[in-house]
């Protein structure tokens, strides 16, 4: 049972047409990380007596506070934010072939040939590079020589996020809720089950828990905090909630398959939040990673979706709405065979002011949903497409049957600068 809303129906996930696919082994760092805290406090050790494993770099001493965001900056001045930590190898396959997809695809559908090559006309926006990107889809660099190709192999590498960068910072010392604490200010643990931050800025700061975390206040924070949350829920719910950021966390299930996969990692419940910031989260064992209609989502790492059975697989999805939503500088990564790493539905209503910038995307059946469902072009307008980097880690298309579907040229829409990731040569504007 979790809080409902008399004023507006919550929205479903996404539940578009399903492929059925492959399941990848879960990712149990962080699982037996979280165990392990709970059994410290069960033993009795002193609230606050230890710090966040060590899946983001080296521990800092007990108590360390994490770097604020002007202190990352001042320690590596022009780069992105999730560029300031020290990179270490992923956990991403380093194939850059992949499987091959099927040879035919849906009717109507046109997907780019991953044989192509730069096609001229198809260069980048008036002016060079994108803002945030190079001309060949990455982040920009602002120091260290950066890989060039095949970032999905090591994302941090190339300026991406990826394990290393994003999450609790090292250090954090995280007390668990509710058997260390109930309740700050602003925020408070219900006892039938979830956390409830309902105070106007408020900041819910350092914890592990397994409960989802309820936000209606205005302006609250999520921060560096871990939250590993089982079955058909979500990790963090916006119910009404403006301006709200959630900010160097980690949010999984406890597996990647099965019903302990955890359902949506973030999630708009009423579709109605506005000036939400989601950004420096790993997310992961979720079927959904992120599922949101505005604000911005910057600098995460979504990987490893989970799949129970009926499952339909969204890194980030939206199911309609105009007010601005920025998609940029995320590492987004589905290795099943179904769905989407990012998509744009028209299930609630018409999509429009999109910008989906600076990504590194694979996976899924397409891998990026365009938000210009059949019969519905006309009211997909001014969503821009800009300096991506589609992957072929799991299929030679990026996605099982393509990078891309649903977009159309018209409306104002913009498709510049994307390319495939392993040898950076264009991904054509697609048609149909």
């Amino acid at each position: 049972m979790t809080p409902t809303s008399a004023h507006r129906a919550p929205r479903a996930a996404h539940r578009g047409p399903r492929r059925s696919g492959l399941r990848r082994a879960r990712q149990s760092a962080q699982g037996a990380a979280l165990a392990l805290a709970l059994l410290v406090t069960v033993m009795g050790a002193e609230p606050g007596a230890s710090a966040h494993p060590g899946a983001h770099g080296p521990h800092s001493p007990p108590g360390a506070v994490a770097a604020s965001d002007e202190e990352r900056a001042d320690a590596a001045p022009g780069r992105t934010p999730w560029e300031q930590h020290t990179p270490t190898p992923s956990l991403v396959p380093a194939d850059a072939t992949g499987e091959a997809g099927p040879t035919a695809t849906p009717d109507g559908v046109l997907s780019a040939d991953p044989a192509s090559t730069s096609v001229p006309g198809d260069a980048a926006p008036e002016g060079g590079a994108v803002a945030g990107s190079t001309a060949a889809g990455a982040p920009q660099a602002g120091g260290a020589a950066r890989q060039a190709n095949g970032c999905a192999a090591q994302p941090s590498a190339c300026g991406y996020p990826d394990a290393s960068t994003t999450g609790v910072p090292a250090g954090t010392v995280l007390r668990a809720v509710p058997q260390e604490l109930t309740s700050g200010p602003g925020w408070h643990y219900d006892e039938r089950g979830w956390i409830v931050v309902d105070g106007d800025g408020a900041v819910l700061e350092g914890i592990t828990t397994t409960a989802t975390v309820e936000v209606t206040g205005r302006g609250a924070v999520v921060r560096a905090s871990q939250i590993v949350v089982a079955g058909e829920a979500n990790g963090v719910a916006l119910r009404h909630a403006q301006d709200v950021t959630i900010e160097d966390c980690e949010i999984s299930g406890p597996t990647g398959s099965g019903p302990q996969r955890l359902l949506v990692g973030i999630k708009d419940v009423y579709g109605d939040a506005t000036g939400a910031v989601i950004r420096r989260n790993d997310i992961w064992h979720t079927s959904t990673g992120v599922q949101i209609d505005s604000g911005l989502i910057e600098g995460n790492y979504i990987h490893d979706l989970g799949l129970a059975s009926g499952d339909h697989l969204n890194g980030t999805t939206s199911g309609g709405g105009t007010a601005q939503l920025t998609i940029r500088g995320n590492t987004i990564l589905n290795p099943h065979p179904q769905t989407d790493a990012v998509s744009l539905f028209q299930d609630f209503g018409p999509q429009a002011n999109r910008l989906i910038e600076g990504n590194l995307l694979a996976g899924g059946g397409y891998t990026l949903y365009a938000g210009a469902n059949s019969g519905k072009e006309s009211t997909a307008t001014n969503i821009s497409v800009i300096g991506n980097r589609f992957a072929r880690s799991y299929y030679a298309q990026a996605g099982s049957y393509g990078p891309v579907t649903a977009y159309t040229s018209g409306g104002g829409n913009k498709w510049s600068g994307n390319v495939w990731d392993d040898d950076g040569s264009t991904i054509p504007t697609p048609h149909g």
